[in-house]
């Protein structure tokens, strides 16, 4: 399985390739903005989870999320949206679409999740 991991912080970014990497997945790439996040999606038919910070520079996950969701659907991939804050509007859009929500303090659950799924 590959794995897109969305977020503008160096730091952030590595620490969820190396909690993905922990658990087994060999195959992660990364994004820092909306835009390259959906450039490295739609140009890699092997990408099966985007996991993105809901704060980017250029964007937010739920702007990502909305681009992406009919070739996720077609694709049969999956969108986990991770914060250190959600608003109660967003929790209830990314909950319409079956999205998982990662609160940042709580990043190692919601790894556990998504590399049991794979």
């Amino acid at each position: 399985m590959t794995i897109l991991v969305v977020d503008d912080d160096a730091g952030a970014r590595r620490t969820m390739v190396d909690l993905l990497m922990a658990h087994g997945i060999e195959r992660i790439l990364t994004a820092e903005t909306k835009h390259e996040a959906l450039r490295r999606f739609r140009n890699d038919p092997a990408i099966r989870v985007v996991i993105s910070d809901f704060h980017l520079p250029d964007g937010n996950g739920h702007e990502l999320h909305a681009e992406l969701h009919p070739e996720l659907h077609a694709r049969g991939a999956k969108f986990v949206a991770m914060s250190g804050k959600f608003t109660e509007t967003t929790v209830k859009y990314f909950e319409r679409h079956g999205v998982d929500l990662i609160h940042k303090p709580h990043i190692w659950k919601g790894i556990q999740s998504v590399a049991r799924n794979k």
